[in-house]
Parts: structure tokens; C-alpha cells; sequence
């Protein structure tokens, strides 16, 4: 999916050209960044490659957005290049709460887009992680990644991080968390977009 998607149209279209495609979880202007190991760019070759190494057979699944006017504008172009693979995507947009309250209630979904920016809390590193990435409500109910060998991995490494006494101790730690986050896509950025 994520080689699919032409995030270069998106931000093109629905954002005037005022983002950045992702290569890491952080934006490439705060401090902590680092380019992660996996960067995805619009290749529909890779990812037609990868569905047949997977064994997925392409068929109807659900895009569940919020009513975000941004996120409703990428949809149809996420719609687009999904089924450009032999998806046939339905969209289904509600409100942030109700889509939320359905998600974390057990509702199937196949794929959410939505925005998120837990930077307006700060850069620090372990607190952006943790909100997307910790042991709560993201990772139990709305990914399903805590039950992973790769969640419990990202969990050590953050926790070791929070053990050093300097950055410079921290960030090799940190970027191994990007480059699995990156790699494993629980949840992850199709783009940074920038602050007027």
C-alpha cells in the first residue's frame, strides 16, 4: 500500500505543495530526525511485486477517514491508486469521535486515513514515540501492533533510551525505533506538512 500511494500528487493537490513526503516518523526539521532505513516512493511495479509475493488476492476493502476536509481530498486519490492494483476501496468518512468510537469499539476496517500531529506537544523524541507507538490505546485497539515481536522490540529500545544520560546515547536507539516503525507501518506519516 504504501508504494501505491503517489504521495507527490496529494501533496501537490491538497496541500498546495506545503508538505514533505515522509522518510522518517520525525519531519527532516527536527533535531532527532533521521532517514529511516524504508523511505517509500510511488512505485506501482514494487508494489504489484510485493501483493504477489504476498499472496493477497486484491479485492473490496474498506478506507475508513475522518471528516477532515484534507483527508477527504487524499482519500479519493488513495482510492485511486489502490485500485490502480486491483482494489476495489469503499470509503467510509465520519467524524473523528465516531470514527474513533468505531475503531477502538472492534469495528473491521481495512485502512484509516487520518491527520495526527502529536508534535504540537513538544520534539522530544520518547514522548512523540510513545503517543503514536506505546502501550496504549494506538498499538492495543487501533493498529493491533502491541501483540507484535517488533512493538515489544521498539518498547525495549525506547525504554533503554530513557535509561541514557545524553542524546548522543539515546538517538542510535531512537533511529533503530524509525527504522522499524518505518518498515512495519503500524501507523505512519504519508507526509509532513508545513505550518503557515
Amino acid at each position: 500500500v504504501m508504494y501505491a500511494l503517489d504521495t507527490e500528487k496529494m501533496v501537490s493537490n491538497t496541500f498546495a505543495g506545503l508538505a514533505t513526503a515522509a522518510s522518517c516518523y520525525l519531519p527532516k526539521s527536527f533535531t532527532n530526525y533521521h532517514e529511516a532505513s524504508t523511505v517509500y516512493k510511488t512505485d506501482a511495479k514494487k508494489a504489484k511485486k510485493l501483493i504477489e509475493e504476498s499472496g493477497i488476492t486484491p479485492g473490496a476493502i474498506t478506507l475508513r477517514t475522518t471528516d477532515n476536509e484534507q483527508i477527504k481530498g487524499m482519500a479519493a486519490q488513495v482510492k485511486n491508486d489502490l485500485d490502480a492494483l486491483g482494489f476495489d476501496v469503499t470509503i467510509q468518512t465520519d467524524t473523528s469521535p465516531a470514527t474513533y468510537a468505531a475503531i477502538d469499539g472492534g469495528e473491521a476496517y481495512d485502512i484509516l486515513l487520518a491527520p495526527g500531529d502529536p508534535s504540537c506537544f513538544g520534539a522530544d523524541p520518547d514522548l512523540l514515540l510513545n503517543w503514536w507507538y506505546g502501550d496504549n490505546v494506538w498499538t492495543r485497539a487501533r493498529s493491533r501492533w502491541a501483540t507484535t515481536p517488533a512493538f515489544a522490540e521498539v518498547a525495549e529500545l525506547l525504554a533503554e533510551a530513557r535509561s541514557k544520560t545524553s542524546e548522543d546515547e539515546q538517538q542510535p536507539l531512537w533511529n533503530q525505533c524509525f527504522d522499524i516503525i518505518a518498515a512495519e507501518v503500524p501507523l505512519y506519516p504519508l507526509f509532513h506538512r508545513e505550518t503557515a
